[in-house]
């Protein structure tokens, strides 16, 4: 049993990523709405947004169906110590780490954005096309 939790909890970690990048996908597609265009950019909204929808859609489906059978596994064990109890410990684990360090990033790359847009002189210009 213990190889089939390891790939339970391996898809759900997987298909939580392309979750993750499908929600991204809808925000910065509809984030790009704002500012001026030299171009129409409403027929690109809507692709970016619908692709996104469907990663969130599908992946997040596919993610609930194996972490239910994954904690189904675990707590059949029995004990908190048992073998696919400790693969979901490592899955919470990783998934923790991977998405703190995620998270710091994201930080770090949001405030020296707000850096650019305070300063651009000094910080460089976000899209080259400010005066």
């Amino acid at each position: 049993m213990r190889p089939f939790s390891v790939y339970l909890f391996g898809i759900s970690f997987v298909t939580l990523l392309l979750a993750y990048g499908g929600l991204t996908m809808i925000v910065t597609a509809l984030l790009s709405f704002i500012g001026s265009h030299p171009f129409p950019i409403a027929d690109s909204v809507a692709r970016d947004v619908l692709i996104g929808a469907l990663m969130l859609v599908i992946a997040g489906s596919v993610w609930r169906f194996h972490v239910s059978k994954g904690l189904a596994g675990a707590q059949a064990d029995g004990r908190v110590d048992g073998p696919n109890a400790r693969v979901l410990h490592s899955y919470v684990g990783v998934v923790s780490f991977f998405f703190v360090v995620l998270a710091m990033v994201a930080l770090g790359l949001t405030i020296y954005m707000i850096f650019q847009e305070i300063g651009p002189g000094i910080f460089g210009d976000i899209g080259g096309n400010r005066t």
